[in-house]
């Protein structure tokens, strides 16, 4: 019984050591997955994103990667009101540089990604103009 007693806390520990180090082995996929706020909306240079500007607020939410793929939703409100939910299919390239949108409306979009720690940057073309995304991780 001794014994016992002696290595049941030392086995809780490693297990609670081991098990805290979950987030370090992500692989830079991973990283994309979760919610993230839009920062900064820049279009051809020009911000999109404020209290002045043409969108009030938008939040990303990847969901969990399975073979590279998973499930998006995309939230953005515009400062006349309105609204507007993009969802659909994401799928991030081999070497975790690009992600590739597939919109429930038939619509692709590709865009090169850079995440730094808990900031992300979505880089491309949208609708014909240079786009410079920085979001947040919320």
């Amino acid at each position: 019984m001794k014994n016992f007693n002696f290595w049941l806390p030392i086995t809780l520990l490693l297990f609670v050591l081991t098990s805290s180090c979950k987030k370090d082995k992500l692989s830079p996929c991973q990283l994309l997955e979760g919610n993230w706020q839009c920062e900064s909306w820049r279009e051809d240079g020009e911000e999109q994103l404020g209290s002045i500007a043409l969108i009030s607020y938008s939040k990303l939410d990847f969901d969990k990667l399975s073979g590279g793929k998973g499930d998006f939703d995309w939230i953005v409100n515009y400062n006349d009101g309105t609204s507007e939910v993009i969802s659909g299919k994401y799928e991030v390239n081999t070497n975790c540089s690009e992600v590739t949108f597939s919109l429930t409306t038939g619509e692709i979009l590709d865009l090169d990604f850079v995440i730094n720690d808990d900031e992300l940057t979505l880089e491309g073309n949208l609708d014909g103009l240079a786009v410079e995304l920085d979001f947040k991780r919320d």
